[in-house]
């Protein structure tokens, strides 16, 4: 028979959930620390515009949008597919990039031939920014 060795286990067990206890409140305070000034860090560096936070529109910013469509002209003849278009604003961070490609081809390709040429380009940077896209 173990005498005491009961009330040592027990007691050091009771000692190990409570520093346990300790850390997860010490680190969800923590975190929620770090969540509320990363949150108010972005608020004063950004503005809001339909509950999303959005960056100021510059012309720097539409220069960019404009490369980033370019850049994702794979097949380099000078005309954006829909995949290509989806795959730019993949990477812009949109939540429904094929959606956003097809509004963006319906609503900047002037010719209708289904393709967004050099021309075109502009009105689907336009859709891009107008939608809240930015890229700093």
């Amino acid at each position: 028979m173990v005498r005491g060795g009961g009330s040592a286990k027990a007691a050091a067990t009771q000692g190990k959930e409570e520093r346990r206890k300790s850390d997860k409140q010490c680190l969800s305070a923590k975190l929620a620390e770090s969540c509320r000034s990363n949150y108010a860090r972005v608020r004063a560096n950004f503005g809001t515009k339909k509950g999303f936070l959005v960056g100021e529109s510059t012309p720097q910013t539409e220069q960019l949008i404009r490369a980033l469509f370019q850049r994702h002209d794979t097949d380099h003849n000078g005309f954006l597919d829909k995949a290509e278009v989806e795959k730019a604003f993949r990477e812009l961070g949109s939540l429904l990039p094929s959606y956003r490609a097809y509004r963006g081809i319906k609503i900047a390709d002037d010719n209708g031939d289904g393709f967004i040429d050099i021309h075109e380009l502009q009105k689907l940077v336009q859709y891009a920014k107008k939608q809240g896209y930015t890229i700093t």
